[in-house]
């Protein structure tokens, strides 16, 4: 039962469609790849509480939505906090 995840109306989750070539090789196009990359800013980081939490996690999931919000220096230092936690 997975009424309680319903979204409000008005509201939808983000559609997405994914680009195949004759080789197998495929990118991803939404509304969300409308947007400056990294959304959040080049010069984001993550804050001191962030990092304290991220060193407590038992386990860091690392997918491409996050190199779209975050820079790639985010990612390898929310990356870095988790293993060494």
């Amino acid at each position: 039962d997975c009424r309680h995840n319903a979204l409000p109306p008005g509201l939808g989750t983000l559609q997405c469609a994914i680009l195949v070539d004759g080789a197998g090789r495929h990118a991803f196009c939404s509304s969300h790849d409308s947007t400056a990359w990294p959304v959040l800013g080049e010069g984001a980081s993550l804050s001191p509480a962030a990092l304290a939490s991220l060193r407590q996690a038992r386990s860091l999931a690392i997918n491409g939505f996050s190199q779209d919000d975050l820079p790639g220096s985010a990612v390898v230092q929310a990356a870095e906090a988790a293993r060494a936690g």
